[in-house]
């Protein structure tokens, strides 16, 4: 459109204040709620390290086997970095002289399926009738 006075055109669209400020925040938005998806991942991740790292302390050596959880979309969308927060321990192969795991730090680990352990390692689960363990154990070949 000309204006009658200056003879230039008027640009249809401007880039404002108040358009950056909004898709500022629209970004925040997004990223916070993203965060808040991947949040209850992070805490099971967490919780299942603290398990490893306390079977591991008597002198064991760990080999887990992992399976992938939550939904594809958001580990897709998270990038390659925080995945391990999808990653469950399927199972356990402890090597090792002892393993005397307390049934409710095997509880802890929600997706475990089975335990392998060291042929001549002696293996005590500590715990009571009111903290069953549903897990398999297995000894390995010498």
């Amino acid at each position: 459109m000309v204006s009658p006075s200056s003879g230039r055109t008027r640009p249809r669209f401007r880039f404002g204040l108040k358009l950056a400020m909004g898709i500022v925040l629209a970004w925040a938005l997004a990223l916070a709620g993203l965060r808040l998806l991947v949040k209850p991942y992070r805490r099971g991740w967490q919780a299942e390290q603290e398990v490893l790292a306390e079977i591991g302390r008597g002198g064991n050596e760990v080999v887990v086997s992992k399976i992938t959880v939550g939904p594809r979309w958001l580990r897709q969308l998270i990038g390659p970095g925080p995945q391990a927060y999808f990653d469950r321990v399927h199972s356990l192969s402890v090597f090792g002289p002892e393993f005397k795991p307390s049934a409710s730090l095997l509880a802890r680990l929600k997706h475990l399926n089975y335990v392998m352990v060291d042929a001549f390692a002696r293996v005590e689960i500590e715990g009571h009738p009111d903290q069953p363990v549903d897990v398999k154990f297995y000894r390995m070949a010498p």
